[in-house]
């Protein structure tokens, strides 16, 4: 099937042209909504923090101009963005004509696996841009090292404890009146709390109270990506910690304990380092060289002077147009890797538009709340301007916040995972073993091997031909044992995972392809064949388990879309699938 695998390769390619990767795309209403709510939703904590650090005029001004070198560098690379996507567009097109020509007609090409000039500029170009965005990234930490020089050592303080938040909790509000307060213990004091207070004969009873509140805070805190072995970890650490300091607790004396729970709570859960150059870096470009607070700080600089526009978070034209072909070119190679029938196609095409109609009509939701939050957000920045923020503008703001993350997250991951159910069942085990793999990041395996597929394809059309050419009383006979026989192979050979699969059923289901495959004519088997051999490959029982990311409500971890399953309910993905099932 390596023919439906070069043809995936054109038709993404092809994606791209008629996609308008020959220039700017010109952004549509909603994603002006989406930049103008999240430039809001930056500058809100970037004020929090300029609040608590109560800069002088000496130093808003110099922050200023710290902020206009950071604005003329965005403008910089923006054109500069803009000039490689103009010089290469003639380049991509014509590597796509190279590439789609021969595909097109079903032969490899005799470039499959290597590329032509146009494709060694586009790399050329690529590599031009990373070279670029390491430079930025250099500017702009020279920068922020240089706003962090300017600070005194309390205001370094601040931004040292500051953890970023939309809008600071009211449990810890403080003069600095900024971020979630890093260092804040209060919720480990309530788990030594529970400790101490608990009869000897139920302190282990306390213990598992205390662990079953402090686990889920810990990886929350330290952004862990839930799994049971990462929960089982960070039990077994606080236990390990809080069992050491049980005795001493509990042997304090009620003043005693008020005066060093701070201490005892940091000794169970140590803070992190908050001194670490990469994250105070981050944290000083990120909010305090914002370009979007530059008409904040340059009024409080004493210069009211209009600054023009606000750069939209390092947006360019480049930067939507490249990620959209990088998209596009990732969602090739996973329709590719999965080796889809022409009937699987089809059927997974319906059930990405499926994902893709309700997917926009949660963007509908999303936009609209967007679009309702500009006033209570734009009057909460107009108070933290004032440095004056009211507890009625916070909550206002609060909401709209809140309910954009549960439709952005919560709402939307519930319902694409529905359908990532559907493609499950639709597809074989060993398709579902690439779709459930990581591409990216620590967990990570080896790229995928296109002979794994085909493989096991190769096995199911040899059991598939086997069993046609047998004559009916053979079959008959020996149509269980065959079926059993290609399932032990496909477990002990072929990577299958043999706990996900209800053996008995798919013995039964594998016996029922074979016979659909007996009493096929010659014409219909033969433009079924790759379909019957898709059909018989095992099936898991059941839908993958949900990933996990760092992301907890009330201590329960919250699932997450994994690349795959995001990759292949694109718009990219849905593209590839309609023009492969052109051809």
């Amino acid at each position: 099937m390596k023919t439906m695998r070069t043809r995936c390769l054109a038709v993404a390619i092809g994606t791209l042209i008629v996609g308008g990767l020959t220039g700017p795309a010109a952004e549509t209403s909603s994603s002006d909504t989406a930049f103008r709510f999240r430039q809001f939703e930056r500058d809100i904590p970037s004020l929090y923090l300029l609040n608590g650090l109560y800069l002088t005029q000496e130093q808003a001004a110099k922050l200023a101009s710290l902020l206009n070198k950071n604005y003329e560098s965005e403008i910089r690379f923006r054109k500069e963005f803009d000039k490689i996507i103009e010089k290469r567009s003639g380049d991509l097109r014509k590597e796509s004509d190279e590439t789609a020509r021969p595909a097109a007609t079903g032969r490899l090409s005799d470039r499959d696996g290597k590329r032509g000039l146009h494709g060694r500029r586009l790399l050329d170009a690529r590599k031009e841009i990373l070279d670029m965005r390491v430079l930025k990234q250099r500017e702009q930490d020279a920068l922020a090292d240089q706003a962090y020089a300017l600070l005194t050592p309390s205001q370094r303080k601040t931004v040292e404890g500051f953890a970023p938040c939309f809008i600071p909790s009211a449990d810890f509000r403080n003069p600095e009146r900024v971020g979630q307060a890093a260092n804040d213990t209060s919720f480990i004091e309530k788990g030594m709390a529970r400790l101490r207070n608990a009869p000897e004969e139920r302190t282990s009873e306390a213990m598992d109270r205390a662990l079953d509140a402090l686990v889920p805070y810990a990886m929350n805190k330290r952004n862990i990506k839930y799994s049971e072995e990462a929960e089982q970890s960070a039990r077994n650490e606080l236990a390990e910690r809080l069992s050491s300091l049980t005795p001493k607790i509990r042997a304090m004396s009620d003043a005693d304990f008020e005066l060093d729970k701070a201490n005892l709570a940091n000794k169970v859960f140590p803070p992190e380092n908050a001194n670490d150059p990469g994250a105070l870096r981050w944290k000083v470009g990120a909010y305090l060289l914002n370009t979007g607070v530059r008409d904040v700080v340059r009024a409080r600089a004493g210069d009211v002077e209009k600054t023009g526009a606000t750069v939209q978070a390092g947006k360019t034209s480049f930067d939507g147009a490249a990620a959209d072909a990088k998209k596009a070119l990732r969602a090739a190679r996973l329709v590719r890797d999965l080796d889809l029938t022409a009937e699987q196609c089809g059927k997974l095409l319906e059930i990405v538009r499926g994902a893709l109609a309700v997917d926009r009509k949660l963007q509908i939701e999303i936009t609209e709340n967007m679009r309702k939050a500009f006033e209570p957000y734009g009057r909460l920045r107009s108070e933290l301007a004032a440095g004056q923020p009211t507890q009625k503008a916070e909550q206002e703001a609060g909401r709209f916040h809140h309910r954009d993350k549960m439709l952005s997250k919560d709402k939307r991951v519930e319902e694409l995972l529905k359908r990532q159910a559907e493609v499950d069942k639709l597809l074989t085990a060993k398709q579902v073993d690439r779709l459930a793999r990581e591409e990216h990041g620590p967990g990570a395996r080896k790229p995928w091997d296109a002979d794994e597929m085909d493989s096991i394809m190769n096995r199911a059309k040899r059991a598939r031909s086997e069993a046609r050419r047998a004559p009916a009383l053979n079959f008959a006979r020996d149509k269980e044992a065959l079926c059993k026989n290609f399932l032990d192979a496909c477990v002990a050979h072929e990577g299958v995972d043999a706990k996900n699969v209800d053996e008995l059923a798919e013995t039964q289901r594998a016996g029922e392809v074979l016979d659909r495959a007996r009493k096929m004519d010659s014409t219909e088997f033969s433009q079924k064949q790759d379909d019957l051999a898709a059909e018989l490959c095992p099936r898991y029982s059941k839908p993958r388990d949900p990933t996990y990311g760092a992301r907890y409500v009330k201590g329960k971890p919250m699932p997450v879309l994994n690349e795959t399953t995001n990759l292949l309910f694109s718009q990219a993905a849905c593209d590839i699938l309609e023009g492969l099932a052109k051809k």
